[in-house]
């Protein structure tokens, strides 16, 4: 009799404990159903495409694109020179009007009022972050161009106070582009100890005194470096002139295709 109930005991201790086994690892209905919990998010950086140009400007720190008439062959990035109300519509539209026709799209990217601080007379002007300290506002705004969706080969062409812009960003690698074409500016501060290994185009105008002055150290600045770059000094004065865009478009038109 003792060793009939010792027997009982065994077997019902192996049920008992095989119903818990089974209770915890088998999920109830509640739980098998429930959606899985959600994972963290992913940020992507997604690159939209920018907002065609109209024929006003754009509002400051804003860009626009100007699409080639047919499939696009590069962009060329156009960073004015400094401007007040309606200034400059005229000279932005003779770059749009040259690189259409030479089958390039065109981001037009905007500066800000306030930055050309130097002047109480210059307030209201729309100007470039072209200082040594206001280069972290530089790239905040070059954050915002949707280089990524653009078609490559990417060309900046920058114009006077646009210029002096665009070197600090090849001075600085704050965006990597194929081509840089400084047009009758130069570059604040020192050049950057790693500049941009693509090439670099200076043109100044023999009758703009004080940016021939600029380019020429900005070209000192390269050879002492030792960057490879190519300086022209054109008749003329400060104006951007139609030649100028014909060689940011042709410094662009090396890199087509490949």
């Amino acid at each position: 009799m003792t060793l009939g109930l010792g027997r009982w005991s065994a077997v019902r201790l192996l049920l008992v404990l095989l119903f818990a086994c089974a209770t915890r690892e088998a999920p109830s209905r509640s739980q098998a159903s429930a959606p899985p919990e959600p994972q963290p998010e992913r940020r992507i950086r997604a690159s939209s495409a920018p907002p065609p140009c109209s024929d006003a400007h754009v509002d400051d720190g804003g860009h626009c694109y100007a699409p080639p008439p047919g499939p696009p062959r590069g962009t060329l990035i156009f960073a004015h020179g400094l401007l007040f109300g309606d200034g400059e519509l005229d000279t932005r539209a003779r770059v749009i009007e040259r690189a259409r026709a030479s089958g390039f799209g065109v981001l037009v990217v905007q500066g800000e009022r306030g930055h050309c601080d130097w002047d109480p007379s210059m307030h209201e002007a729309v100007c470039w972050p072209i200082e040594v300290r206001q280069r972290g506002r530089l790239r905040e705004l070059a954050a915002t161009w949707p280089l990524d969706a653009l078609p490559r080969p990417r060309v900046a062409l920058g114009y006077s106070n646009g210029a002096f812009a665009v070197a600090a960003l090849a001075s600085e690698r704050i965006v990597e582009l194929e081509g840089w074409a400084v047009v009758g500016g130069g570059l604040r501060g020192e050049l950057g100890a790693n500049p941009s290994l693509a090439p670099w185009l200076l043109v100044a105008g023999e009758d703009d005194p004080h940016h021939r002055q600029t380019m020429e150290a900005l070209h000192g600045a390269m050879l002492d470096a030792g960057r490879a770059h190519e300086h022209v000094l054109r008749p003329g004065g400060h104006a951007l002139v139609d030649a100028d865009v014909e060689r940011a478009l042709a410094l662009a038109e090396r890199f087509v295709g490949r």
